[in-house]
């Protein structure tokens, strides 16, 4: 065979396999009653889109799964039984579930990707009027549809909610959105508290564990976090018409450097306010220490396996009011202040990165 014809021959493969994954992209959904939407489809996610397509994104979502299933081994089981109350499996191999060459389905396995009932979150990103149309037919953890919409308008900023069965993630995705070069951290946030959810099986997750989670999946994958609050008590007992937008430690900064400086000269939060923080009290300081906290529990073979047990008591027993006990005695601490010693310890030293 000459060179030429071999040149042909490659030109027509690259063709074929090139026209597939165009007609494949080309391709309209309709999810939550919003139509014309195209798919992404990975190996946990069905990201579905209108505008530009937000590939960085997908990859983020993939990398905080990654990271979630190395370390809490029930979203593995999860995700291969389609079982919310699935019991944890054996922990595997790393490179089983860290998919460093490509996190997306594969080509020859797209057809049974997209057709079969391949247990998956769906994310979407939409423009603010199907963002509307979405929060009608979605059920909303909280809020009244209208309520919630009227409050998310009022915002100067991108916004997101998640179902109240957490399986599917929406964001206003405008092009100032998509266009920046930080959305895609942001979105690790909510994926690591997605998913986060779906260990703990609780509705009403305490914002130390939910944030301080999305905190550790930006620094993990991304070395920065891009995540701002809002407070929702005032914005509804004052009635306003803009809303007041609570400041994390600093945007796209080091925070373990800022927070061991904090540290070494006392300037701290006590662990019992940190385990009850919320959006009404929120600090930089709080937001700053709430990653600490994690990061802490976290941050050795032997914490992670009590970190596993601290969760699978509060999952079973939803117990908000005495939290700080059962963290406690997860950890092997006599008092909730032997274990505020221990962790402060932990921000002052180089391990805390």
């Amino acid at each position: 065979m000459t060179l030429k014809r071999i040149s042909a021959l490659v030109l027509a493969l690259v063709y074929i396999v090139v026209a597939g994954v165009d007609v494949r992209a080309n391709e309209e959904h309709s999810v939550a009653g919003i139509d014309g939407l195209k798919l992404i489809e990975t190996d946990h996610y069905r990201v579905y889109y209108k505008n530009e397509k937000p590939s960085m994104h997908a990859e983020a979502l993939e990398a905080a799964w990654d990271d979630t299933a190395e370390l809490l081994p029930r979203i593995p089981a999860i995700f291969e039984t389609g079982n919310l109350d699935a019991e944890p499996v054996q922990k595997a191999p790393k490179d089983k579930w860290a998919k460093k060459t490509s996190r997306f389905a594969k080509k020859d396995d797209v057809e049974k990707t997209v057709s079969d009932d391949t247990f998956k979150l769906t994310v979407l990103f939409l423009n603010r009027a199907d963002y509307r149309q979405s929060a009608k037919k979605l059920a909303l953890p909280s809020l009244p549809v209208e309520e919630h919409l009227a409050f998310m308008e009022s915002l100067d900023q991108s916004s997101t909610y998640t179902s109240a069965d957490g399986l599917t993630r929406v964001y206003v995705a405008d092009a100032v959105f998509m266009k920046s070069k930080s959305s895609y951290v942001g979105v690790a946030h909510t994926a690591g508290t997605d998913l986060m959810g779906l260990v703990c099986g609780m509705k009403n997750r305490p914002f130390w564990l939910n944030s301080g989670y999305g905190y550790y999946m930006e620094f993990k994958s991304h070395k920065m976090s891009v995540t701002s609050y809002v407070d929702y008590d005032a914005y509804y007992a004052e009635n306003k018409t803009t809303v007041d937008v609570k400041e994390t430690l600093g945007v796209g900064q080091p925070w373990a450097a800022i927070l061991r400086k904090m540290a070494q000269k006392a300037d701290t939060v006590d662990l019992f306010t940190l385990l009850y923080a919320n959006t009404t009290n929120l600090t930089p300081a709080k937001c700053g220490y709430i990653y600490a906290l994690m990061s802490y529990l976290v941050s050795t073979e032997n914490r992670r396996t009590q970190f596993l047990v601290f969760l699978d008591k509060f999952r079973t027993e939803d117990d908000q009011e005495n939290m700080e006990k059962l963290l406690v005695e997860s950890y092997g601490f006599d008092t909730i202040e032997a274990m505020e010693k221990d962790f402060y310890r932990y921000v002052k030293s180089s391990k805390f990165k």
